[in-house]
This record gives C-alpha cells, sequence and structure tokens, in this order.
C-alpha cells in the first residue's frame, strides 16, 4: 500500500496486468527451450531495462516476474516445473491482489467508495 488510494489500486491492477503479460513470456521463452543462453540473455535483457520503466509500474513488476521467473528456472534445472512455476505465480499474485485490496477498502473505506462511484459514472 502507498499513502494515495487511488495509487494503489493503480498498483494492484498494475501489477496484474505485469505479471499475466511477464507469465506469457516466460511461456513463449521456455516453449522455445531450455537453452540456458537464451534465458540468461532474457534476463539481462530485462534486467539492463528494467530502471528505465520505473515510472510505469506495471510494465516494471513484469520485467522482475520475467528476472525471478526465469532465473528460478535455470536454477531447478528441471524443465517439467516450469508450467506448474507460472500457475503458482499467477495464483500468488491472485491471492496478494485480494488481500491487498480487501485491507485498503477496510482501511480507506470512504476513499474506495468514493473512488467507485466516481469510475461507474466514467463508465455510464
Amino acid at each position: 500500500m502507498v499513502p494515495d488510494v487511488r495509487v494503489t489500486y493503480s498498483r494492484v491492477f498494475g501489477g496484474m496486468i505485469g505479471t499475466v503479460l511477464a507469465v506469457g513470456v516466460v511461456w513463449l521463452i521456455t516453449s522455445l527451450g531450455q537453452s540456458t543462453v537464451l534465458f540468461c540473455a532474457a534476463i539481462f535483457l530485462a534486467a539492463f531495462l528494467l530502471p528505465s520503466q520505473i515510472t510505469r509500474f506495471w510494465i516494471f513488476s513484469g520485467m522482475i516476474a520475467v528476472i525471478v521467473l526465469l532465473a528460478w528456472d535455470l536454477a531447478s534445472a528441471d524443465p517439467a516445473l516450469e508450467p506448474a512455476l507460472l500457475w503458482e505465480r499467477l495464483a500468488d499474485m491472485l491471492v496478494g491482489a485480494m488481500l491487498v485490496l480487501v485491507l485498503t477498502a477496510l482501511v480507506f473505506p470512504d476513499v474506495t467508495k468514493s473512488l467507485l462511484v466516481a469510475r461507474l459514472r466514467k463508465a455510464e
């Protein structure tokens, strides 16, 4: 959570989008084969580009997930582990996001209600 409730909600949804995209990218990379060179190149590329994406939280969180998932895959050296790892990352992200959303709504009910009302009016 951050001091601005709107930013907290934005980061939760941005983090979810980034993680889903990261899982897709890792699935694509690992489906090309279990190449250590390819995995390392993808990790180094993501690490190199990471600082430039600090203001885009969804891309930033996705790049971190790519680095961690590929590094975990490299460290495990078990190609059978990768599909389960991707699903577990999605499940972990969903649980964490739900906890932050619920706790933020409980701690800041008035702000949450006003943000929901504003969003609903905007959608109409």
